[in-house]
């Protein structure tokens, strides 16, 4: 075989494989679902302070899954979200009225020691056994601990990374 027999037959191999060319195919692949109210929505999501500071990591854990609409997840975060497909990614600011909401210094309280659970430490999480609200412990002195009730990234804009990753009918 000469060298421009062979140059014609790779080049018409090359051609084949070329979007427009005879190539035949019988099935097209399925448009992925949109984020959308009443869908379940599995997503990682990062969440940084305006000093850097990683506040929410979910890929370091187990990724978020919600269904659109119920408010499981901040409403802002729902919004921003929408008409997204699996491998989408965006980045966003939220205010902290957005996200975490103003902080409420109400919602800070002291409660003896002896009512939470044996081993509490400053930074554990405990919830109230007559509302149901969870609440850190933010400081321990004596036989007592001062209990905040207000969500973490209360007060704090923040800036928000998800990758969506699977949209699903629940």
């Amino acid at each position: 075989m000469n060298g421009r027999l062979a140059g014609r037959i790779l080049l018409g191999i090359v051609l084949a494989g070329l979007p427009g060319s005879m190539v035949s195919c019988k099935s097209t692949p399925k448009s992925p679902l949109t984020v959308a109210d009443g869908l379940k929505v599995t997503m990682n999501m990062t969440v940084t302070l305006p000093d850097k500071t990683v506040a929410i990591n979910s890929a370091q854990k187990a990724p978020l899954t919600f269904i659109l609409g119920k408010h499981d997840v901040w409403p802002s975060l729902e919004i921003e979200i929408t008409g997204m497909r699996p491998g989408d990614r965006k980045t966003f600011a939220l205010t902290a009225e957005q996200a975490g909401g103003p902080y409420d210094e109400s919602k800070r309280r002291t409660v003896k020691l002896a009512q939470l659970p044996l081993g509490t430490k400053v930074g554990t999480k405990v919830r109230s056994k007559e509302t149901g609200v969870e609440a850190r412990v933010v400081k321990i002195f004596g036989d007592s601990a001062e209990i905040d009730e207000n969500d973490q990234l209360a007060g704090k804009d923040v800036i928000v990374a998800v990758t969506i990753l699977k949209i699903e009918k629940p």
